[in-house]
């Protein structure tokens, strides 16, 4: 799964080509904004562990210099930008070049919800029924690569996890979403990012 590293490969060479004057051999690395978030109202929390996880897997991938959140959040209030700190493409776009960035990263929550099954079932020996019930917490998530040159997505992908978890060992509903959504993050997202 290298096609992230397709879309950021221009960034890669351009960063691994191009040598600073301060040190022989320094690599100049390239500049990355992961934007806020977009989704639905209501996510369980989701918006934050995942913006916060493409920060860390960024950062930690050393590959890149990731604009600071708060340099985001003022360029956006100076430009009156997304009060719900979710901007639309031409609009991050623009802010990506106030920011210097080469690269900006927009996430999205697809999906945040969790079911409840319950199953009856006929013990045959007993004659008695026992009722089972299935809690499974499910998350979808997209993250996009735009250029900020150009403005033209250089990588698009989904990605979406059920895991099931139990209710009443004093999980809710908006912890079992918190942890299928920073699977996604750990998980798929990393090793695809990371490929």
């Amino acid at each position: 799964m290298k096609s992230f590293f397709v879309g950021l490969g221009v960034v890669a060479v351009i960063a691994a080509g191009t040598k600073t004057a301060y040190a022989e051999g320094e690599v100049k690395k390239g500049r990355v904004a992961i934007m806020p978030v977009d989704g639905p109202e209501k996510d369980w929390g989701t918006k934050g562990i995942l913006e916060s996880g493409l920060v860390d897997i960024f950062v930690q991938g050393k590959r890149f210099d990731v604009i600071e959140r708060n340099a985001i959040d003022s360029i956006m209030k100076e430009q009156k930008l997304g009060a719900s700190g979710a901007v639309d493409e031409g609009s991050a776009v623009d802010l990506g070049k106030l920011l210097g960035a080469e690269y900006l990263i927009i996430g999205k929550i697809s999906q945040a919800a969790y079911e409840k099954t319950e199953k009856q079932e006929l013990n045959i020996s007993t004659g008695k029924y026992s009722t089972s019930i299935n809690n499974t917490g499910r998350v979808g998530v997209s993250i996009r690569l735009v250029s900020v040159a150009d403005g033209k997505i250089t990588y698009s992908k989904e990605f979406s996890k059920g895991l099931p978890f139990i209710r009443n060992q004093n999980k809710s509903g908006e912890e079992a979403l918190g942890d299928v959504c920073r699977d996604v993050v750990k998980d798929d997202i990393r090793e695809e990012l990371e490929a």
